[in-house]
């Protein structure tokens, strides 16, 4: 946990010294928790009890609609003793961008760590969607939705292949003044 709140920091500056550089774009830091919930494999299932979840991503946005980013998704489960990092990278679709409130949408692949108490590492391949809802403000935006993990292989048996975790999560970002410009390069000043 100690590494993901300095690499969360490390973010916070950056985005800090983007903000302040910022004209058109948007930029953001973000922070969801939520519980973890198994889907499948079965094995896994039945011996997992719902569990935490945070996330951590930096974001960029393309235009009013897409964008990229990149996340850290950390969760665990009770009664089974593994703890699973999924690093992605993401394509990001906001719904009706100009709305205070729009929906939002993430598809995307990366690696994920899976450690056990005994000390056994297993690094496979991952990938992440995510569909909620968000509302915006000036410098910050308020978040609920569902993240959906799937995970190529969380031990050596065939039973601990192909997991798939759904997290429904409450998420804040801090991005940088979005009501003082549009995102496709038309934020000029009406004031001239």
């Amino acid at each position: 946990m100690k590494q993901i709140t300095s690499i969360f920091t490390v973010f916070l500056l950056v985005l800090a010294a983007q903000l302040a550089l910022a004209e058109t774009e948007r930029f953001e830091a973000g922070i969801g928790t939520g519980k973890s919930n198994v889907i499948s494999s079965s094995d896994f299932k039945n011996a997992a009890v719902s569990g935490d979840a945070h996330s951590y991503w930096l974001g960029y946005g393309l235009d009013d609609n897409w964008g990229l980013e990149v996340g850290l998704d950390h969760f665990d489960f009770d009664q089974v003793s593994t703890d699973h990092e999924a690093m992605s990278a993401s394509a990001v679709y906001r719904f009706m961008p100009n709305s205070t409130i729009h929906p939002i949408a993430k598809l995307g692949a990366g690696t994920v760590l899976t450690k056990s108490a005994n000390g056994v590492k297993i690094n496979s391949f991952g990938a992440k969607v995510a569909a909620g809802a968000e509302v915006d403000f000036k410098y910050v935006s308020f978040g609920v939705g569902v993240n959906y993990h799937y995970i190529a292989r969380i031990g050596d048996t065939d039973a601990l292949k192909g997991a798939q975790v759904y997290v429904p999560m409450l998420s804040i970002t801090i991005h940088n003044d979005i009501t003082a410009q549009s995102f496709t390069g038309a934020g000029e000043s009406d004031s001239e």
